[in-house]
C-alpha cells in the first residue's frame, strides 16, 4: 500500500458544513451541517463577528474571543448528526457587514467538557455579500 496516497475510492461523495439560501422574500438564511455521535455529544454552532485590518487580514472582532451568538443543532439520529438554520437578520449581537466566521463545539454529554472544535474550510460567511464566491 502507498500511504502517500489516497486508497479510497470516493467518487460522488460530498459533504459541505454550510449552504446558504436565500428564501422567496430575498432574506438569507445559512443552513449548517455536522456530523457527530448525537448519544454521546452536544453540538452547537459559535458564531462570531469578523473585522478587517487595513491590510485587507480578516480575523474575529471579539475582544474576549467568546462568540456573538451560540445554536445548538438539532440532533438528527437518521443522519448521524444534525442541522440547524440561522438568519443573521434576527441575531441581535451580529454586528458586522462583513460577515461572520464560525466553528462547530462539541461537547462531552457525560461530563459536560469541551472535547473539540472542528471546522469548516469556509469558516467566513458573507452576510451582505457572499465572501466565499
Amino acid at each position: 500500500m502507498n500511504i502517500g496516497k489516497n486508497n479510497l475510492n470516493l467518487n460522488g461523495v460530498s459533504f459541505s458544513g454550510h449552504k446558504k439560501i436565500t428564501d422567496n422574500f430575498g432574506f438569507d438564511s445559512h443552513e449548517f451541517f455536522y456530523l457527530y455521535d448525537v448519544n454521546k455529544y452536544k453540538c452547537e454552532v459559535e458564531i462570531y463577528n469578523i473585522k478587517k485590518d487595513k491590510y485587507g487580514n480578516i480575523s474575529i472582532a471579539s475582544p474576549n474571543g467568546k462568540p456573538a451568538e451560540v445554536v445548538e443543532m438539532q440532533e438528527d439520529s437518521r443522519l448521524g448528526g444534525g442541522q440547524v438554520s440561522v438568519k443573521p437578520r434576527k441575531m441581535h449581537n451580529l454586528e458586522s457587514q462583513l460577515g461572520f466566521a464560525y466553528r462547530y463545539k462539541l461537547t462531552d454529554k457525560k461530563n459536560n467538557k469541551s472535547v473539540s472544535y472542528a471546522f469548516d474550510n469556509g469558516s467566513v460567511i458573507g452576510v451582505l455579500k457572499d465572501l466565499n464566491k
